[in-house]
């Protein structure tokens, strides 16, 4: 597995939208992926990384964690909550090295909370 730039030409053929991971017949071990995208995602000085990135079509990011709570695999992620709340940061893409945009991000909210 490796990282995708916009350098390799199966970056454009993955802009398609990403397949749900199936838990009851899965096509490889969701956990073990997890593992191999996080090493590639510190590797390449990342703070996230999507599986579309290193050329599998699923539904799966890894991000990185605190010290206390480790690192982040999410299979087949939704969005559950939103807070009104706002912060504005600098985002880059690995896949895209030197590129970076002013972005909005949400905070994170858990189910049942405002």
């Amino acid at each position: 597995m490796k990282l995708i730039t916009d350098l390799d030409d199966c970056l454009d053929s993955l802009q398609v939208p990403c397949m749900e991971f199936d838990f009851t017949n899965p096509p490889f071990n969701a956990y073990d992926i997890g593992k191999e995208m996080i090493e590639i995602m510190y590797k390449e000085g990342g703070l996230g990384l999507a599986a579309n990135q290193v050329g599998l079509n699923y539904r799966i990011f890894v991000m990185r964690g605190t010290p206390e709570q480790g690192d982040f695999i999410c299979v087949n992620p939704r969005i559950v909550n939103l807070s009104v709340e706002q912060i504005l940061l600098e985002e880059s893409c690995l896949s895209y090295p030197g590129l970076s945009n002013l972005s909005i991000y949400w905070y994170y909210c858990p189910s049942g909370t405002t």
